[in-house]
């Protein structure tokens, strides 16, 4: 992609995109994450952590990285994206989460596993589609930064046992 900005002078900048595949394997991977099956889901890794002892410097960044991601289970301020799919009749649309929109957009437009997912974004306005695709960008860039901070509180902030 090449974005040209000009404001008195123009300015340039392009920007290249990984294979399709590369992309595909970085976030099936991070899902695993997020995936009640998997053994390394978050929720798990903050209690095995937890009971394996973390040192006290370490301890105000796992509670930053908890309150991170649960705040990513929830609707956030911006941007607020309808989910008219679970709406009922004569109420307002329930708000996606970015977890929600994670979901769907892997499984409806990157990894294309879902054909009832898939017919769910098909369905979506582009505009409400760009909206989703922020949220579940926003949760993948916070499930990234939960498994960079995991790694190092395994490697650098846990009690060694004696």
């Amino acid at each position: 992609m090449t974005v040209t900005v000009t404001v008195g002078e123009t300015t340039t900048a392009t920007f290249d995109e990984p294979p399709k595949r590369e992309l595909r394997d970085l976030l099936v991977a991070l899902r695993t994450f997020d995936m009640a099956s998997s053994d390394i889901r978050l929720r798990h890794l903050y209690e095995i952590v937890e009971r394996a002892s973390v040192l006290l410097d370490w301890r105000p960044d796992l509670e930053d990285a908890k309150a991170d991601f649960e705040r990513h289970q929830h609707p956030l301020l911006v941007p607020q994206v309808p989910d008219f799919d679970r709406a009922h009749e004569g109420e307002e649309p329930p708000l996606f989460t970015p977890r929600g929109a994670w979901e769907l957009w892997l499984d409806a437009e990157v990894i294309h596993r879902d054909y009832r997912k898939e017919l769910r974004w098909n369905r979506l306005d582009p505009l409400w589609q760009g909206g989703v695709r922020m949220l579940a960008h926003d949760y993948g860039s916070m499930l990234l930064r939960q498994a960079k901070f995991m790694r190092d509180l395994i490697r650098s902030g846990m009690v060694t046992p004696a």
